[in-house]
């Protein structure tokens, strides 16, 4: 079963489907995180400043 490449693809696909923010964020590393803040934050107001 270990050297079984489907396997291997389930389970991946499975974490990656069932991870947590600090998987997220560990994968982007604190640049890439970082960004992803300042992203959100830009959404936000530009959501808040049209929709309001």
């Amino acid at each position: 079963m270990r050297n079984n490449p489907g396997g291997n693809i389930s389970d991946s696909l499975n974490r990656a489907s069932h991870g947590s923010a600090a998987d997220l964020a560990n994968g982007f590393g604190w640049k890439g995180t970082g960004i992803l803040i300042i992203v959100l934050v830009v959404a936000f107001f530009v959501y808040a400043l049209f929709f309001n």
